[in-house]
């Protein structure tokens, strides 16, 4: 993990003005700095900065770094007194991803009031199940399988299996 605090002066953007917590093994950089300089070796600001968003004005605001492969790097971006803000850079692995997503599908379950049975559903479906693929790894028939992702599908206020993507934004 990451975290320092940049100015978000016009004149001196990006421009460090501390690495709070820099767990990678590197030298630090000086302060003055521009972190786009400092931790990706770039002339101009990342295209993936949180700071630079629409969102950042209206508060805190996270985006995710580009890369090929794992882990998932996410950088989050808070407004500071001062004309500064904090940037927080985080690696998760496919592990963490899977728990994220595992938790989010659990709370969506429970607020839908969905049965066991239901949220066993649901989670072959969001691995992309297809009704006969569920019926043979429960043990039911095509027409129960079906019948509960129906069920599961109205409960959560959807139309298609494809909306059940919405659930994890």
């Amino acid at each position: 993990m990451r975290r320092y605090v940049i100015s978000i002066k016009p004149r001196n953007w990006g421009a460090l003005v501390e690495v709070v917590t820099n767990t990678e093994r590197s030298k630090q950089p000086a302060p003055g700095t521009r972190c786009f300089t400092a931790f990706a070796g770039k002339a101009e600001p990342c295209a993936f900065c949180p700071a630079r968003t629409p969102e950042f004005e209206r508060g805190p605001s996270t985006t995710v770094v580009p890369s090929d492969g794992d882990p998932i790097t996410i950088a989050t971006a808070r407004r500071l007194p001062r004309d500064t803000a904090e940037i927080t850079v985080r690696s998760l692995g496919a592990a963490e991803v899977s728990a994220v997503i595992h938790e989010k599908l659990a709370r969506v379950a429970q607020a839908a009031q969905l049965s066991a049975r239901e949220r066993t559903v649901l989670d072959l479906l969001m691995r992309g199940h297809r009704a006969d693929e569920i019926a043979e790894e429960l043990e039911i028939s095509a027409r129960t399988a079906k019948f509960h992702q129906a069920n599961i599908l109205k409960k959560l206020g959807l139309d298609s299996r494809a909306d059940l993507i919405r659930l994890l934004v």
